[in-house]
């Protein structure tokens, strides 16, 4: 399986046996058809990627024009969706690649800033819980894609992307002020996923 590791991506080596294989196998197989929708309107893997973050980008602008977060809310849950279908269309048209994993993480990690400065100003967050959960979730994903390429990846792996945007979602619906328990909550999770990141850099830098 080690030598496999250079297609992972962000995943863990865990996750992509065990869940994310299966799981790419299943969309490929049932979402062929919209996939050629895809290909038909000229989008590639990459090109779905980016269009997802500006679609968020937008609802992001939209927000703080019209101090209105229900912007933001659909644009992330419409990047959401697009970015699960950006590794399928990769597979579909054949063009599975090292950079499109790249250009997938920083299109997720540039709606995850966004999403961060969102929470901080419409779910009023904690400068520090945002600042944290940034931090450690920017060093995981980039250690992870590191470690993935240098054959020696994380064996199970802890990205709360889709947490903190369910998180402010509900806040978003219910009235509820719960971000910064989800907030302080994954950071600490994420701390032992720093811990483990920064000894396994150490072997190969």
């Amino acid at each position: 399986m080690r030598g496999l590791c250079k297609s992972f991506g962000v995943y863990a080596e865990t996750e992509m046996r065990l869940f994310m294989g299966p799981i790419h196998a299943f969309k490929t197989r049932v979402f062929k058809p919209l996939m050629r929708l895809f290909d038909f309107l000229g989008f590639t893997a990459d090109g779905l990627s980016i269009f997802g973050a500006i679609i968020a980008l937008a609802g992001f602008v939209l927000s703080f024009l019209l101090d209105d977060a229900f912007y933001f809310f659909i644009g992330v849950w419409l990047h959401m969706l697009l970015d699960g279908f950006d590794g399928t269309l990769a597979r579909f048209q054949g063009n599975v690649q090292l950079k499109g994993s790249f250009v997938d993480v920083l299109a997720d990690h540039f709606v995850i800033i966004l999403a961060s400065i969102f929470v901080y100003y419409f779910n009023g967050a904690d400068f520090l819980g945002v600042l944290l959960y940034t931090v450690f979730y920017t060093f995981i994903q980039f250690a992870a894609f590191i470690l993935n390429y240098t054959d020696q990846p994380y064996e199970v792996l802890f990205r709360p992307r889709l947490y903190l945007y369910l998180g402010f979602s509900v806040d978003l619906i219910f009235g509820t002020d719960s971000v910064n328990v989800f907030l302080y909550t994954m950071t600490l999770v994420m701390l032992i996923f720093v811990v483990q990141g920064v000894a396994k850099l150490k072997k190969v830098i």
